[in-house]
């Protein structure tokens, strides 16, 4: 079943923001977990009120190249979630820290790729969800598909 749609339910992680690569978008070595997002603003924000439940960096191989993360846990529609935020040039948080949605959490990078985005995906327990159906609609909206709904992996 897919998961119920609540755009605004999270608020767009950049100012600005344009979606380069789609959510689950087949990539050399398996599927695309998140979507990529472009802005000229680089301040990364929270995408909901939260917990930071991991910061760090990986960037091991083709396969594990989250560059500097962070991961925000929140409760959306009653349900547990969790927001990924890789790529990041700098960290403002740590683990343990409560965050309020649209504080500033980082600041967005290349760290293990090629140009400066944020990749920011969304799950439940397990489940890669697409972001785009908790997004707000309208201007960030553009270019962010609603389908699918859901990912599995690689």
């Amino acid at each position: 079943m897919p998961p119920p749609t609540n755009p605004g339910a999270l608020s767009w992680p950049l100012s600005s923001p344009r979606v380069g690569q789609p959510f689950c978008e087949y990539l050399a070595g398996g599927k695309h977990l998140g979507i990529d997002i472009y802005s000229t603003n680089t301040d990364v924000l929270a995408a909901a009120d939260g917990t930071v439940t991991r910061t760090g960096f990986l960037c091991t191989d083709p396969y594990s190249h989250l560059g500097n993360y962070v991961t925000l846990s929140h409760n959306i529609q009653g349900k547990p979630y969790t927001t990924d935020y890789f790529h990041l040039a700098s960290i403002d948080v740590a683990v343990g820290d409560s965050v309020n949605k649209g504080q500033k959490i980082g600041t967005m990078g290349n760290t293990c790729t090629g140009d400066v985005h944020l990749h920011f995906a969304l799950k439940q327990g397990a489940t890669y969800t697409n972001p785009c159906l908790f997004l707000p609609e309208g201007a960030g909206g553009i270019g962010c598909p609603t389908t699918p709904a859901t990912c599995s992996g690689f």
